[in-house]
């Protein structure tokens, strides 16, 4: 016999004696159903079939049930001659349980979610003390620039000095030849002359010092930073370049087209630039520029750097500096 409870819970209209209502059942897994009432036969045990979703009759909404198998035993003998089967409607228990686990994962998403954010915090501020870095290495750069364009001039002043002088030296000389009877005076008038020569000579042997010194300090800075320096002249000559240059991109002699040492220059795309476009090619022209390019990595990805470019000025331009740093995805 079936209750009414169970045959609500179950879907069935009505089981008669003797009939089977395993068949009976609708949306009832059998197999499982048929195992436990079985092992309860067999083994003589309390047995459970696992929960399953039976959709209710009036509201269409799914229903969780999970039916337990009680052995009942004859007096006489103490053999398993039927079994109770009692069916519960734990639809409560298991939408509380999935609500928990939905819980639980959305716990555990907010915690990651929470990690990428202070990731991505972390990478933003690093992004900022890298273009600060970047900015004064141009400056410092454009700093050294001007020292050495200053100390191009001071020579150039010694230079007339030193050639006015020798032009006195030679009408003093005829001075001599013209006027023997004076020769004394004369000779005077060279040795102060002379001394007057000397200085201006020590004067430009110290800013002759002065200037190695301060193009092996500048030479010193450009090999040790950690971007990629390049200097070249107007006609596209190599004045300078470090290792981070060379290690990058390869060599660069000059007379590259549409390259960077050994490199293809591409666009941000991953189109060719045009040769007159290549930072090497604007830095020769002496433009003051910033850019963005990209080149083909080993794996066939794109690596993307920003480019800075700075005329060198002496007695007009005479070339550019281009200092290049590679920029990560997702860098400003």
């Amino acid at each position: 016999m079936i209750n009414a409870a169970a045959r609500h819970m179950l879907s069935i209209p009505s089981v008669g004696v003797g009939q089977d209502f395993l068949h009976a059942m609708q949306g009832v897994p059998y197999a499982e159903v048929r195992r436990a009432i079985d092992e309860a036969f067999r083994e003589g045990t309390i047995t459970q079939a696992d929960e399953f979703t039976v959709e209710e009759v009036a509201t269409g909404e799914p229903s969780y049930l999970r039916l337990t198998c009680h052995p009942l035993r004859t007096e006489t003998d103490g053999r398993v001659r039927s079994v109770l089967v009692v069916v519960e409607n734990v639809t409560a228990a298991v939408r509380m349980r999935r609500l928990t686990e939905k819980n639980l994962r959305l716990e555990e998403a907010n915690r990651d979610l929470g990690q990428i954010n202070e990731d991505l915090q972390a990478a933003h501020e690093e992004s900022l003390v890298n273009t600060e870095e970047a900015q004064a290495s141009a400056e410092e750069v454009e700093t050294l620039n001007e020292e050495l364009q200053a100390t191009n001039e001071e020579l150039e002043t010694l230079n007339e000095e030193l050639q006015a002088t020798v032009e006195e030296l030679n009408t003093t000389n005829d001075d001599l030849q013209a006027r023997a009877t004076e020769l004394q005076e004369l000779a005077q008038s060279r040795e102060e002359e002379r001394q007057s020569t000397e200085a201006a000579r020590r004067r430009a042997e110290d800013l002759v010092e002065q200037l190695q010194s301060e193009r092996s300090r500048l030479e010193a800075i450009l090999t040790n930073i950690s971007d990629a320096v390049l200097a070249v002249g107007t006609n596209g000559q190599v004045l300078f370049s470090n290792q981070v240059l060379l290690d990058s991109f390869g060599e660069h002699t000059g007379e590259e087209q549409g390259q960077l040492g050994s490199t293809e220059v591409l666009d941000e795309s991953g189109e060719k630039l045009p040769s007159k476009s290549t930072p090497s090619s604007r830095a020769a022209r002496g433009e003051s520029f910033a850019m963005r390019f990209a080149v083909g990595g080993q794996d066939g990805a794109l690596r993307r750097f920003e480019a800075r470019g700075r005329p060198i000025e002496g007695d007009g331009v005479t070339g550019g500096v281009l200092v290049i740093r590679e920029v990560m995805d997702g860098q400003d």
